[in-house]
């Protein structure tokens, strides 16, 4: 009479296909939910840091121009008042020559 083989290999076989199956129709959908709203949530946080960005960029162009606007009325004010020392005459047409794009411009007006 020949031994009897054991049925235990072939039992950890067929739980690891179950477990396997249930894994792909039960578990695997369910992951697959959760990363799709982490995906969402991810998504719509880059959105409001893009929102944010553009606005503080906006902030400040608009802080820059005001800026700019200020001080060309100063200079402007200053110079249609005549009250200006050679010195300061020089320097407000410097700044008013570095606003409008040249930059090799020296101010200060020195007597010899």
């Amino acid at each position: 009479m020949g031994r009897r083989r054991s049925r235990r290999g072939s039992d950890a076989a067929a739980f690891m296909f179950m477990a396997a199956v249930v894994a792909v129709l039960v578990i695997a959908p369910k992951v697959a939910e959760i990363a799709q709203r982490q995906a969402l949530i991810l998504a719509s946080v880059g959105v409001c840091a893009l929102v944010v960005a553009a606005g503080a960029v906006v902030l400040a162009v608009r802080h820059r121009r005001q800026e700019r606007a200020r001080d060309d009325a100063r200079v402007l004010a200053a110079l249609r008042q005549n009250t200006l020392s050679p010195a300061e005459f020089e320097e407000a047409l410097a700044a008013l020559c570095r606003r409008d794009g040249c930059t090799d411009v020296r101010g200060g007006w020195r007597v010899r």
